[in-house]
């Protein structure tokens, strides 16, 4: 007998969908916790992984999202809402684009709502932080230095991240802390949180329901 990861819906015998992104969120929170254990004698290389981990998290999200939703509907046999179906199609037609994903989720989240995401404030800017880091370290460029330490900078006037008292601290090193792995985290989870809070919820049963219940577990280790 095949064991079903801890991480898989299963609708009737036909539909059975395996949320890749919480899978992801979770790793992110892993690494965190092995930080924690390391940064008091060196420089650890898990806030690294675990930023990466939370960013692809989030984008991992949206795209399981568009995939996910309609068939979860049909096998209540029940019909989206319209906002929802629209958002739907939006995210459909912008898979093959090389729109970025932190505009991604304010298209998608004003199609849902009259207002969508503030870009000014959190949980989007935050994940638009996180997002700048992540692009900074896995597309090295001196043209993303400035973006980077301009994000890195924000977190160290939080405590979260090293201030780059050494000189050949970069902004790199300065972000190997479990403070800021422990804020990558959470700016995924609560960007996801907010967004599946933007998603109607048909009465008086909601289809989305256990979908949603996946994301509502703990944040922080």
């Amino acid at each position: 007998m095949t064991e079903t990861p801890a991480d898989t819906m299963q609708f009737g015998s036909a539909v059975s969908i395996r949320v890749y992104s919480l899978e992801l969120l979770n790793g992110s929170l892993f690494e965190q916790m092995l930080a924690r254990k390391e940064e008091r004698e060196t420089l650890p290389k898990q806030p690294i992984t675990a930023l990466l981990l939370a960013a692809a998290s989030s984008e991992a999200f949206l795209n399981e999202f568009c995939e996910y939703v309609p068939l979860i509907y049909q096998a209540h046999r029940v019909a989206m809402p319209p906002a929802l179906a629209s958002c739907v199609d939006i995210l459909n037609d912008l898979e093959g684009s090389r729109i970025s994903v932190t505009t991604k989720y304010l298209y998608a989240s004003r199609v849902l709502g009259d207002k969508g995401f503030n870009a000014g404030q959190n949980p989007y800017q935050d994940f638009r932080l996180l997002v700048d880091l992540r692009n900074a370290i896995m597309h090295m460029r001196v043209a993303r230095d400035n973006v980077a330490r301009r994000a890195t900078d924000v977190l160290i006037g939080r405590g979260l991240a090293r201030p780059a008292i050494a000189p050949t601290l970069s902004w790199f090193d300065c972000l190997k802390t479990s403070a800021v792995a422990q804020w990558a985290h959470e700016s995924a989870f609560a960007l996801i949180v907010s967004f599946l809070q933007m998603v109607p919820a048909p009465e008086p049963i909601d289809p989305l329901l256990g979908y949603r219940s996946y994301f509502s577990r703990p944040k922080t280790a």
